[in-house]
């Protein structure tokens, strides 16, 4: 794949980006504020410790649903995960809404890390219990979405507030398309 701009086409669902590079020092970026970096980060995803390094090395370019898995474990904003553009991480946006001025290039680098370090932290046991309440809404509807809409529902669990209860009203209206579409053909 070239590492200069190029655009998304609907078979490899890749994330258009400047290049790959760019995308490259921002999840380095990602991986030294984690406490275990990107064997850390590997785990919580569930990408491998190769393709990681893949993306780290500006070989390849995460898919969406890297980004996205990414992004959900990292508490990062996936606008600016995938262009530079934006607030670092998720919490700095609602503090901005909600009326706070965030400006972290005034902190300290060690501060800026500790903070979110922290951050990383409370955010790795939201994503746990949002993921596993994921997995319970998966098993009680007895279906499995495709993994763009699986990663899609993860999100907005983990960025949005979507509760258990509501995942599963989602499941189940997917699994009822689905089944409609079948009968269709």
């Amino acid at each position: 794949m070239n590492t200069e701009n190029h655009k998304a086409n609907s078979k490899n669902n890749v994330i258009v980006t400047k290049s790959n590079s760019e995308i490259a020092k921002r999840l380095k970026y990602l991986c030294e504020i984690i406490d275990g970096g990107a064997d850390k980060l590997s785990e919580i995803t569930g990408i491998s410790r190769r393709t990681l390094g893949n993306y780290l090395s500006g070989r390849n370019e995460p898919k969406t649903s890297a980004s996205v898995s990414i992004c959900a474990a990292t508490g990062a904003n996936i606008v600016w995960f995938t262009t530079g553009e934006g607030p670092v991480l998720l919490k700095e946006i609602k503090e901005e809404k909600n009326g706070y001025e965030i400006n972290l290039k005034t902190n300290s680098n060690q501060s800026q890390k500790d903070s979110q370090e922290q951050l990383f932290q409370e955010n790795l046991s939201d994503f746990g219990t949002k993921m596993h309440d994921y997995k319970d809404a998966a098993v009680e509807t007895g279906y499995e979405p495709p993994i763009l809409i699986r990663e899609a529902i993860k999100t907005v669990m983990f960025t949005q507030g979507l509760t258990k209860p509501g995942a599963i009203i989602l499941i189940n209206a997917l699994k009822e398309q689905e089944n409609m579409n079948k009968k269709s053909n």
